[in-house]
């Protein structure tokens, strides 16, 4: 885990400040609120240019995400590493909180390294683990907040639950997810030898760790980052701007529904730069795609495997096995009812999945009639792609 992790710090802050000066994907819009915040100068046409000073302007999460950026270009100033370096360590920090709550989960030490490995090497949770968005945040929060009430320090967990949420509003997987869980499992995980998987005191106490530690921190935030008098009135304006996104109509860049993100479809162009090609005796301008949001192939491509197998072994009372299967329909199922609903969804939405896919895929792996070679072979492959999905690979632009 020390060499996995330190490989984790090195590859996502390896050329971290390039595209020299650019933003990438959604960075134009928390870097500039995080400008705002700090009251910084802001470039011609940025999307907060005009916002007031010293407050978040981004209206549509709630402030915390946004603080965190902000931190890091306080202490290390307005550049790619200020902007990016809070991101990075939370990543991190998630492939560490990965093999906790495998092994809290009722994993072995290999096959929790496994499900670290597989998150550590996934494209998706790599790009948007070094780029200054809020998505490796809320992943924290939500395997941070799993692990420590798995570990029966409910308090912890609502806390760290409460954290992720503070960052972006798909936290509330979290505790509804575990909830879920200590409801279910016992249905397939019998008590005797076995006991509870999670007492239901131990949910109760988190649950409401949680709705304090937001309700709480979430006031404290919006009275003096925001113009909101408490959090309900930021959580309507939240709701208003989803319902006005949910009346437009047409085409957008990058949208796929659910059911296409198990295909890898439709990846999201983070960043595009242009390369003139030669062609036919004349020069082609010819635009490549290098940051997209995507997942690992590999892990996704055996996702309908590995589930179908937890699946089964949930059946037996599995519990790391039962675990995958809960998280990952909580992570899931609610893009699906969005995308019914006519709602546009984005390959990035399946980040808080790639932790159950994880857990499913280790789980099967560790099988003793699963030969070891093979999931030799398999690791491999895995790191194959995600170098075919390396950012940087045939990368030009300064």
């Amino acid at each position: 885990m020390v060499v996995l992790l330190a490989a984790a710090f090195s590859l996502r802050v390896l050329w971290l400040d390039r595209p020299s000066g650019a933003l990438i994907g959604d960075e134009t819009w928390y870097v500039s609120a995080a400008r705002a915040i700090l009251a910084l100068p802001q470039p011609p046409g940025a999307h907060y240019a005009q916002a007031a000073l010293g407050r978040d302007p981004n209206a549509e999460h709630p402030p915390l995400g946004k603080l965190l950026i902000a931190a890091g270009m306080a202490v290390l100033g307005d550049d790619a590493w200020g902007w990016r370096l809070p991101s990075v360590l939370a990543s991190v920090l998630a492939v560490a909180f990965q093999y906790r709550l495998c092994r809290a989960a009722g994993l072995g030490g290999r096959a929790a390294a496994f499900a670290a490995f597989l998150l550590a090497f996934d494209a998706l949770a790599f790009v948007l683990g070094r780029i200054a968005t809020l998505d490796a945040f809320v992943l924290l929060g939500l395997l941070a907040g799993a692990t420590w009430t798995l570990e029966r320090r409910p308090l912890l967990g609502g806390l760290a639950f409460a954290l992720g949420t503070l960052c972006k509003e798909t936290g509330i997987i979290g505790p509804a997810m575990l909830a879920a869980y200590a409801a279910l499992a016992p249905l397939v995980c019998p008590e005797g030898e076995r006991g509870r998987p999670v007492p239901f005191d131990v949910i109760a106490r988190m649950l409401a760790s949680y709705l304090a530690c937001l309700l709480l921190a979430w006031w404290a935030l919006d009275l003096r980052w925001t113009a909101f008098p408490t959090p309900f009135a930021h959580l309507g304006a939240m709701l208003a701007d989803q319902r006005a996104a949910a009346g437009l109509r047409g085409p957008v860049a990058g949208a796929s529904p659910p059911w296409l993100w198990l295909a890898n479809e439709a990846q999201v162009p983070l960043f595009t730069a242009g390369a003139d090609v030669p062609s036919a005796g004349r020069l082609v301008h010819v635009l490549h795609v290098y940051f997209r949001g995507a997942l690992n192939p590999f892990l996704i491509m055996l996702a309908p495997l590995s589930l179908g197998a937890a699946a089964m072994l949930a059946r037996r009372g599995d519990r790391p096995a039962t675990l995958a299967l809960v998280w990952a329909a909580a992570a899931y199922l609610p893009f699906v009812a969005i995308a019914l609903a006519g709602r546009f969804t984005f390959l990035t939405y399946a980040l808080p999945l790639v932790p159950a896919l994880a857990l499913a895929t280790a789980r099967v792996a560790a099988l003793p009639q699963v030969p070891r070679a093979l999931v030799a072979v398999y690791a491999v492959a895995v790191a194959y792609g995600f170098a075919v999905y390396f950012p940087f690979v045939g990368f030009r632009c300064c």
